[in-house]
């Protein structure tokens, strides 16, 4: 019974040994590449369009979700205004994997509490790809808002 005991730990060392590796191996993802940005002018109604490509490494840094975010002159900095994960997605009628998340839209009229953010002439918007060993590094882009 002690040859059963001993072997037994050696098995759970060892598996223990091979997540660490695992996961020691695991980095944050390559930002977002070629973001861009298109603006739909309307007043109280504008839009920006942001999509993008995936980052090039998805082996080892696997993407989980997308953060973006606006620099909001009223703040300074940056606030993150959208989590883009897998999810069902109702417009689609079916599971929308992340591979497929490469787009959002922001709208004038949901982002009414950042009223200074419509307001500049530039605008600067932000996406990074995420997986359990953090955020990548931000892709950026700035959106004319105003001729």
């Amino acid at each position: 019974q002690t040859d059963g005991v001993a072997e037994a730990a050696a098995l759970v060392r060892e598996a223990r040994e091979a997540a660490e590796k695992g996961v020691s191996q695991l980095r944050p993802p390559d930002p977002p590449r070629s973001l861009r940005a298109q603006v739909t002018p309307g007043a109280g109604r504008r839009r920006i369009l942001l999509s993008w490509d995936h980052a090039l490494d998805v082996k080892t840094a696997r993407v989980t979700r997308y953060l973006v975010a606006v620099l909001d002159p009223a703040y300074g900095r940056a606030l993150t205004v959208a989590q883009l994960e897998p999810d069902y997605n109702q417009a689609l009628g079916r599971f929308q994997p992340i591979d497929e998340l490469t787009a959002y839209t922001l709208a004038e009229e949901e982002l009414h509490k950042m009223p200074r953010f419509w307001q500049q002439q530039r605008a600067k918007v932000q996406v990074a790809a995420c997986n359990t060993a953090g955020p990548s590094r931000w892709a950026t882009v700035e959106a004319a808002l105003r001729p």
